[in-house]
């Protein structure tokens, strides 16, 4: 994790610092659903100072690009489907996709903190058996391993867990206990 990370550079600034306060969270989390801060995501994709390492030295040519738009615009066209486009593909992804992608960033990482190490600012988090169910998360809350291991396969994170565990290499006061533990930490009320 460096200054030089894009993802660290795009996320970094009070909406990303953390505890917040709660007030603070229902306005991001409004500006999210609103699709308000989708300009500010494009915006953070482009041309920042610093990142220019991290474009890519061969991206699609332009014709191809416009080509396939083309194409889509005129197979929606054909067929009908811009309506179902819009309400299906369109407003989620400017909507709820946006607060979905939010909430996988800040679980896997604690931004706006230089020089840290891994476990640090990557939480673990055991989820609740229902948290397992309801939100198919790849093993994002196992995330910090990903890091320490990243030839391993998400499926496996848990497995590496459990040989942490088993060698003592876990600080269980780092170790949330469920995904509202960890929104409390972020408020700042544990």
């Amino acid at each position: 994790m460096t200054k030089k990370d894009p993802d660290f550079i795009r996320k970094s600034g009070a909406d990303w610092t953390f505890p917040m306060r709660f007030g603070r969270v229902l306005r991001i989390l409004a500006m999210d659903l609103t699709g308000l801060n989708t300009i500010q995501l494009i915006k953070g994709k482009t041309g920042k100072a610093g990142m220019e390492e991290f474009i890519r030295q061969n991206p699609s040519p332009l014709w191809l690009r416009i080509g396939y738009y083309a194409v889509l615009a005129a197979a929606l066209t054909l067929l009908g489907g811009w309506t179902i486009f819009l309400i299906y593909w369109v407003v989620p992804v400017l909507t709820v996709t946006q607060v979905g992608v939010r909430w996988v960033a800040v679980i896997e990482h604690q931004y706006n903190v230089e020089d840290s190490e891994v476990l640090q600012v990557t939480p673990l988090i055991r989820l609740k058996w229902w948290q397992r169910i309801l939100f198919p998360d790849l093993n994002f809350a196992m995330h910090a391993y990903h890091h320490l291991h990243p030839g391993v396969s998400f499926a496996n994170l848990p497995r590496v867990h459990e040989i942490y565990q088993r060698e003592g290499l876990v600080d269980d006061k780092a170790l949330f206990d469920g995904q509202g533990a960890f929104v409390k930490f972020l408020l700042g009320w544990r």
